[in-house]
Protein backbone atom coordinates (compact mmCIF):
# COMPACT_ATOMS: atom_id res chain seq x y z
CA UNK A 1 0.00 0.00 0.00
CA UNK A 2 1.33 3.26 -1.15
CA UNK A 3 1.72 6.03 1.83
CA UNK A 4 -0.40 8.44 1.22
CA UNK A 5 1.96 11.34 3.05
CA UNK A 6 4.56 10.56 0.46
CA UNK A 7 2.05 10.15 -2.58
CA UNK A 8 0.75 13.33 -1.72
CA UNK A 9 4.48 14.63 -1.97
CA UNK A 10 5.42 13.15 -4.88
CA UNK A 11 2.10 15.19 -6.76
CA UNK A 12 2.95 18.27 -5.04
CA UNK A 13 6.87 17.99 -6.80
CA UNK A 14 5.32 16.90 -10.18
CA UNK A 15 3.04 19.59 -10.31
CA UNK A 16 5.49 22.10 -9.19
CA UNK A 17 7.40 21.48 -11.93
CA UNK A 18 8.12 24.37 -14.69
CA UNK A 19 7.17 21.96 -17.36
CA UNK A 20 3.25 21.45 -16.19
CA UNK A 21 3.21 24.90 -15.83
CA UNK A 22 0.69 27.31 -18.87
CA UNK A 23 3.59 30.56 -18.11
CA UNK A 24 6.27 31.46 -19.40
CA UNK A 25 8.62 31.39 -16.02
CA UNK A 26 11.18 34.56 -16.90
CA UNK A 27 14.13 35.37 -14.51
CA UNK A 28 17.20 37.45 -14.63
CA UNK A 29 19.90 38.84 -12.85
CA UNK A 30 18.92 40.58 -9.18
CA UNK A 31 20.95 43.60 -8.69
CA UNK A 32 22.18 44.87 -12.17
CA UNK A 33 20.06 48.33 -12.90
CA UNK A 34 18.26 49.37 -15.16
CA UNK A 35 18.62 46.00 -17.26
CA UNK A 36 17.24 44.02 -14.06
CA UNK A 37 17.05 44.33 -10.03
CA UNK A 38 15.00 42.06 -7.84
CA UNK A 39 12.05 43.91 -5.90
CA UNK A 40 10.55 40.92 -3.66
CA UNK A 41 9.82 38.11 -4.85
CA UNK A 42 9.65 40.13 -8.66
CA UNK A 43 12.26 41.16 -11.28
CA UNK A 44 11.84 44.40 -12.76
CA UNK A 45 14.09 46.66 -15.09
CA UNK A 46 14.79 47.38 -18.52
CA UNK A 47 14.69 43.55 -19.18
CA UNK A 48 10.99 43.17 -17.86
CA UNK A 49 9.57 45.37 -19.73
CA UNK A 50 10.72 44.00 -22.96
CA UNK A 51 9.75 40.47 -21.45
CA UNK A 52 6.52 42.08 -21.01
CA UNK A 53 5.87 43.57 -24.42
CA UNK A 54 7.31 40.62 -25.85
CA UNK A 55 4.35 38.44 -24.16
CA UNK A 56 1.87 41.21 -25.27
CA UNK A 57 2.01 40.97 -28.20
CA UNK A 58 2.07 37.18 -28.87
CA UNK A 59 -0.54 36.79 -26.01
CA UNK A 60 1.53 34.60 -24.25
CA UNK A 61 0.82 34.36 -20.46
CA UNK A 62 4.37 34.90 -18.36
CA UNK A 63 5.59 35.23 -14.72
CA UNK A 64 8.99 37.65 -13.94
CA UNK A 65 10.29 35.95 -10.65
CA UNK A 66 13.85 36.42 -8.86
CA UNK A 67 15.94 33.13 -8.32
CA UNK A 68 18.43 34.50 -6.08
CA UNK A 69 21.73 35.17 -6.77
CA UNK A 70 23.32 35.32 -10.87
CA UNK A 71 24.84 31.85 -10.40
CA UNK A 72 21.77 30.72 -8.75
CA UNK A 73 19.63 32.28 -12.14
CA UNK A 74 21.96 29.73 -14.53
CA UNK A 75 21.56 26.72 -12.37
CA UNK A 76 17.68 27.55 -12.46
CA UNK A 77 18.14 27.62 -16.12
CA UNK A 78 20.31 24.77 -16.59
CA UNK A 79 17.87 22.61 -14.64
CA UNK A 80 14.88 23.95 -16.24
CA UNK A 81 13.35 25.61 -13.34
CA UNK A 82 12.89 28.57 -15.65
CA UNK A 83 12.33 28.87 -19.09
CA UNK A 84 13.63 32.06 -19.68
CA UNK A 85 17.23 34.40 -18.59
CA UNK A 86 15.90 37.88 -19.36
CA UNK A 87 19.53 39.64 -19.81
CA UNK A 88 22.52 37.38 -20.03
CA UNK A 89 26.06 37.52 -21.80
CA UNK A 90 26.66 35.18 -24.24
CA UNK A 91 29.84 33.36 -23.54
CA UNK A 92 30.52 29.49 -25.33
CA UNK A 93 29.97 27.54 -21.92
CA UNK A 94 26.24 29.06 -21.59
CA UNK A 95 25.26 27.78 -24.60
CA UNK A 96 25.62 23.93 -23.22
CA UNK A 97 22.27 24.90 -21.39
CA UNK A 98 21.07 28.33 -23.25
CA UNK A 99 19.48 28.67 -26.48
CA UNK A 100 20.13 32.47 -27.48
CA UNK A 101 17.31 34.57 -28.59
CA UNK A 102 17.80 38.12 -30.04
CA UNK A 103 19.77 41.21 -27.93
CA UNK A 104 18.27 44.03 -26.58
CA UNK A 105 20.77 46.02 -25.48
CA UNK A 106 24.50 46.80 -25.23
CA UNK A 107 26.47 47.01 -21.81
CA UNK A 108 29.42 48.87 -21.38
CA UNK A 109 31.92 47.72 -19.42
CA UNK A 110 34.26 50.07 -17.70
CA UNK A 111 36.88 50.40 -15.35
CA UNK A 112 35.88 52.63 -11.69
CA UNK A 113 38.78 54.20 -10.11
CA UNK A 114 39.00 55.60 -6.83
CA UNK A 115 38.51 60.23 -7.56
CA UNK A 116 42.14 61.16 -8.27
CA UNK A 117 43.53 58.01 -8.77
CA UNK A 118 42.93 57.21 -12.55
CA UNK A 119 45.50 55.53 -14.59
CA UNK A 120 46.35 55.12 -18.33
CA UNK A 121 44.41 52.80 -20.05
CA UNK A 122 43.83 52.20 -23.91
CA UNK A 123 44.06 48.22 -24.03
CA UNK A 124 43.27 45.17 -22.00
CA UNK A 125 46.98 44.84 -21.35
CA UNK A 126 47.82 48.07 -18.87
CA UNK A 127 45.29 46.21 -16.46
CA UNK A 128 48.66 43.55 -16.13
CA UNK A 129 49.94 44.16 -12.64
CA UNK A 130 47.10 45.83 -11.15
CA UNK A 131 44.46 44.54 -8.48
CA UNK A 132 41.10 44.59 -9.79
CA UNK A 133 38.12 43.53 -8.31
CA UNK A 134 34.43 42.28 -9.85
CA UNK A 135 31.06 40.52 -8.93
CA UNK A 136 30.77 37.14 -8.61
CA UNK A 137 29.30 35.22 -11.43
CA UNK A 138 29.88 37.88 -14.03
CA UNK A 139 30.54 36.94 -17.48
CA UNK A 140 32.58 39.63 -20.07
CA UNK A 141 32.78 37.72 -23.13
CA UNK A 142 34.58 35.17 -24.24
CA UNK A 143 37.70 37.06 -24.83
CA UNK A 144 38.15 38.70 -21.73
CA UNK A 145 37.26 36.39 -19.44
CA UNK A 146 39.72 33.99 -21.14
CA UNK A 147 42.45 37.53 -20.88
CA UNK A 148 41.46 37.53 -17.29
CA UNK A 149 42.39 33.78 -15.69
CA UNK A 150 45.42 34.39 -17.74
CA UNK A 151 46.92 37.67 -16.72
CA UNK A 152 45.12 40.26 -14.63
CA UNK A 153 44.37 39.65 -10.66
CA UNK A 154 40.93 39.62 -9.95
CA UNK A 155 38.99 39.58 -6.55
CA UNK A 156 35.37 38.43 -6.72
CA UNK A 157 33.01 40.21 -4.04
CA UNK A 158 28.56 39.11 -4.05
CA UNK A 159 27.77 42.90 -4.77
CA UNK A 160 29.02 45.62 -6.27
CA UNK A 161 28.71 47.45 -2.97
CA UNK A 162 31.39 45.70 -1.38
CA UNK A 163 33.68 46.15 -4.25
CA UNK A 164 33.36 50.14 -3.88
CA UNK A 165 34.45 50.03 0.00
CA UNK A 166 37.38 48.41 -1.29
CA UNK A 167 37.94 50.78 -3.60
CA UNK A 168 37.60 53.29 -1.45
CA UNK A 169 39.90 51.98 1.15
CA UNK A 170 42.89 51.24 -1.24
CA UNK A 171 42.41 47.47 -1.51
CA UNK A 172 42.20 47.31 -5.09
CA UNK A 173 42.81 49.27 -7.58
CA UNK A 174 39.80 49.33 -10.10
CA UNK A 175 36.69 47.32 -10.04
CA UNK A 176 35.54 46.42 -13.55
CA UNK A 177 31.69 46.80 -13.90
CA UNK A 178 29.05 47.28 -15.87
CA UNK A 179 28.44 51.32 -16.82
CA UNK A 180 25.01 51.22 -15.74
CA UNK A 181 24.56 49.12 -13.26
CA UNK A 182 27.46 50.75 -11.53
CA UNK A 183 26.68 53.90 -12.02
CA UNK A 184 22.80 53.43 -10.45
CA UNK A 185 24.87 52.04 -7.09
CA UNK A 186 27.24 55.20 -6.90
CA UNK A 187 23.61 57.65 -7.25
CA UNK A 188 21.59 55.28 -4.54
CA UNK A 189 24.46 55.23 -2.38
CA UNK A 190 25.47 58.74 -3.09
CA UNK A 191 28.87 57.64 -3.95
CA UNK A 192 28.75 59.76 -6.96
CA UNK A 193 31.93 62.54 -6.02
CA UNK A 194 33.92 59.24 -4.52
CA UNK A 195 34.70 57.24 -7.63
CA UNK A 196 35.54 58.50 -11.01
CA UNK A 197 35.42 56.23 -14.73
CA UNK A 198 38.08 55.74 -16.79
CA UNK A 199 36.52 56.57 -19.94
CA UNK A 200 37.94 53.95 -22.41
CA UNK A 201 35.36 50.78 -22.20
CA UNK A 202 37.38 47.33 -21.52
CA UNK A 203 34.57 45.26 -23.38
CA UNK A 204 30.83 46.54 -24.32
CA UNK A 205 28.52 43.17 -24.43
CA UNK A 206 25.37 42.78 -25.27
CA UNK A 207 22.46 41.43 -23.53
CA UNK A 208 19.99 38.56 -24.72
CA UNK A 209 17.14 36.81 -24.18
CA UNK A 210 17.96 33.00 -23.59
CA UNK A 211 15.54 30.21 -23.12
CA UNK A 212 16.43 27.64 -21.12
CA UNK A 213 16.97 24.16 -23.07
CA UNK A 214 14.61 22.13 -21.25
CA UNK A 215 12.08 24.99 -22.14
CA UNK A 216 8.96 23.87 -24.09
CA UNK A 217 8.59 27.50 -25.06
CA UNK A 218 11.55 27.41 -27.61
CA UNK A 219 9.24 27.19 -30.60
CA UNK A 220 8.36 31.36 -29.64
CA UNK A 221 11.84 32.34 -30.32
CA UNK A 222 11.66 33.28 -34.02
CA UNK A 223 8.16 35.62 -33.35
CA UNK A 224 10.06 36.42 -30.12
CA UNK A 225 13.03 38.16 -31.61
CA UNK A 226 11.14 39.75 -34.21
CA UNK A 227 9.72 41.76 -31.63
CA UNK A 228 13.22 42.29 -29.61
CA UNK A 229 14.29 43.59 -33.10
CA UNK A 230 11.26 46.02 -33.67
CA UNK A 231 11.97 47.27 -30.00
CA UNK A 232 15.56 47.82 -30.21
CA UNK A 233 15.46 49.55 -33.71
CA UNK A 234 12.59 52.03 -32.97
CA UNK A 235 14.98 53.07 -29.81
CA UNK A 236 12.00 52.15 -27.22
CA UNK A 237 14.37 50.07 -25.41
CA UNK A 238 17.24 52.94 -25.38
CA UNK A 239 14.16 55.22 -24.15
CA UNK A 240 13.64 52.74 -21.18
CA UNK A 241 17.25 53.09 -20.33
CA UNK A 242 17.22 56.76 -20.18
CA UNK A 243 14.18 56.92 -18.32
CA UNK A 244 15.73 55.40 -15.52
CA UNK A 245 18.81 57.89 -15.13
CA UNK A 246 16.18 60.41 -15.48
CA UNK A 247 14.44 59.52 -12.08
Amino acid sequence: MINIWHLTLWLAVIFSCNSYSDDLIVSGHSSYPPVSQAEGELITGVAAKVTTAIADQLGISYQLVSSGPWKRVHWAAEKGEIDMIAGVYLNEHRTAYLDYAEWFMTDPVVIFVKKGNAFPYRQWKDLIGRKGSTNLGESFGEAFDRFIEKYLYMEWEHESVDNFRKLAHGRIDYFLYGLYPASAQLKVHGYEDVFEVIPTPVVEEKFYFAFSKHSKFRYLKPKMNAVIVELRESGIIQRWVDEFFRR
